[in-house]
């Protein structure tokens, strides 16, 4: 069984209360909400403190953090022979720093916001492309997006 140390009663301030700690108290904890509870043991049934969900680690925010989500490509097509445009890649979670991988590359991005990030196409790296290659979306941490099809289309093909 885990023993608990309680502090010395100590002369609260108007503007606080007996059970909650000051930073400067011996037993503080910034790792969870606690009643009073000062131990670093688990509490009972858990392997570590983590397990018993009791951390405020930023590790585990960037770890817990869902991966970046494409939803849209504008344009999601273009013609070989096309002069180079922007291609914007419209989804969630993106962050600054996020990548564009386009056709397995990855390509120089410009973040724009949580929801859109861009990059230049240079159509004459293109040339002789497969008809279709993935893009995807790579945030810092390493989490990638679903890939959506980007097409390159014939010139002859225009309707």
């Amino acid at each position: 069984m885990t023993e608990h140390r309680t502090e010395p009663r100590r002369d609260v301030r108007e503007d606080e209360t007996p059970e909650t700690p000051t930073p400067k108290e011996p037993g503080w904890s910034n790792s969870a909400p606690h009643d009073g509870i000062t131990s670093t043991e688990p509490p009972p049934g858990a392997r570590s403190m983590r397990e018993a969900g009791w951390s405020n680690d930023p590790v585990d925010a960037a770890t817990t953090a869902p991966p970046p989500t494409v939803t849209a490509l504008e344009p999601p097509i273009a013609v070989i022979g096309d002069p180079s445009f922007t291609v914007h890649v419209r989804g969630t979670g993106f962050v600054d720093g996020a990548v564009i991988v386009f056709g397995g590359q990855d390509e120089p991005t410009t973040f724009v916001s949580a929801t859109e990030v861009t990059t230049g196409v240079n159509m004459s790296l293109w040339l002789g492309a497969d008809p279709a290659v993935p893009v995807a979306v790579r945030n810092p941490d390493g989490a990638i997006s679903n890939a959506l099809p980007f097409a390159f289309t014939d010139p002859g093909r225009r309707h």
